[in-house]
């Protein structure tokens, strides 16, 4: 994956971030040093069990589509909800599929709309507003 990061920067039609959640923090900062790639964006979150559809349609997209580029999923619900389509590994059908999302505001707006099974991302304000409503610091 770093030949095509390293690529996309170099190109100038192409805007392309890289994103780090904190997952696996040790093992992706070695990584990153030894291709010498910098994120531009770290959202410094680890949660447990955190899968990718859920950090994706919750936190990366804010509740924007999301193509899982994989066959089979352990974490149906964002598919099952619409938020998140399973759309394999084909180069052909992932083509097809963002295409189709990019093309199709229609298609764009009902995956955008869907319930997103994964939360809202605002449960830590609450879980703050809950602990100074309630206790005294």
């Amino acid at each position: 994956m770093a030949p095509v990061l390293h690529r996309l920067k170099e190109d100038a039609a192409i805007t392309s971030l890289v994103c780090v959640t904190a997952q696996h923090r040790q093992m992706l900062d070695q990584v990153l040093d030894l291709f010498q790639i910098r994120p531009d964006v770290d959202l410094n979150i680890m949660v447990d069990n955190q899968g990718q559809e859920e950090t994706g349609a919750a936190i990366l997209l804010q509740l924007k589509p999301v193509l899982v580029m994989r066959e089979k999923t352990e974490r149906p619900a964002g598919v099952a909800a619409g938020t998140a389509k399973l759309v394999g590994t084909s180069t052909e059908r992932i083509v097809e599929e963002a295409s189709l999302l990019l093309d199709a505001q229609d298609e764009y707006e009902k995956m955008a709309r869907a319930h997103n099974p994964y939360g809202d991302g605002h449960a830590s304000q609450r879980i703050v507003k809950r602990i100074l409503d309630d206790y005294t610091l």
